[in-house]
This record gives C-alpha cells, structure tokens and sequence, in this order.
C-alpha cells in the first residue's frame, strides 16, 4: 500500500523534530547504582579497608544528558468551545509530576535510574516507559513523580 507521504518527506519530518528536541533539550542528571565488583576471599583479612570494614559499597554514578522537560501547568482546563469536552493539549499533570522525552541515547542511560535530576530538583521514575513519535518513535516519554 502506498503512503500519502513519501520516504524522503518522512527523513525531513523526522530531522524537524529531532531539531525542535535539541532547540529545546535541558540538562538532567542521572542517578543510578554503579555496577558492584564482587571479589570472593578466603581469608577475611583481604578485601577490607584499613579500619577492618568490607569495601563493598553502594557507589553512585552520575550520568550527564539531556532532555526535554514538561511542568504542569497549573491552568484551569479550558473546554473546546461549544463542547463539554478537554482538549488533549489542556491533559494537566499531576501538582508534583513532569514529563520527560528523552532520545534514544539519553534513554539507554535511563536504564534502572533512581533518581533523575533537573532544575537542581529531584525526581523519581513513576510510571512505564513509552516510545513517542510521528514516524520511526524516535523519542521515550517518561513520567517522574517530586521527591520530597
């Protein structure tokens, strides 16, 4: 079956959206579990610091990317004139929630992220993660609640 739009509208399509995400992309840190370094002793002299306790800690890394971020509002939703209907646009969220889009390179960071930072403000992962996109879905929307 033939399209109405052809491949190569499709690429143009597709690059002004990728530019319309970096135009509008901020910074966002993430924090997750660095991957631990098991080692197995017999001797339990060796693997310990010099006050005796095992190594073995929780260590964090920081990931530096970028997304595009979406704060709530705080508007009255407005009904589409002569209808008792929302618009989908005036869809509000939730006081303490936002919603990030992420590319597919700042999504393979996200991974099983604890808390992601922005606007020097901290965030959890609420919900699933979904592909968003006209096209070939090259963006992930995600949902974060406010830490308090």
């Amino acid at each position: 079956m033939s399209s109405l739009i052809s491949d190569k509208e499709k690429g143009i399509i597709s690059l002004m959206f990728q530019d319309l995400h970096d135009t509008f992309k901020i910074p966002i840190s993430i924090l997750k579990n660095a991957k631990k370094e098991i080692s197995i002793n017999v001797n339990p002299l060796y693997n310990t610091s010099a006050n005796g306790k095992n190594n073995n800690s929780n260590r964090i890394e920081i990931i530096n990317t970028y997304a595009r971020v979406y704060y709530n509002p705080d508007k009255k939703k407005q009904f589409i004139e002569g209808t008792t209907t929302y618009p989908q646009s005036a869809v509000s969220l939730a006081v303490n929630e936002i919603k990030i889009l992420l590319d597919q390179e700042a999504y393979n960071f996200i991974g099983d992220a604890k808390k992601i930072i922005i606007d020097e403000q901290t965030f959890y992962v609420k919900g699933p993660v979904s592909k968003t996109g006209i096209f070939a879905s090259p963006f992930y929307k995600i949902y974060l609640s406010r830490t308090e």
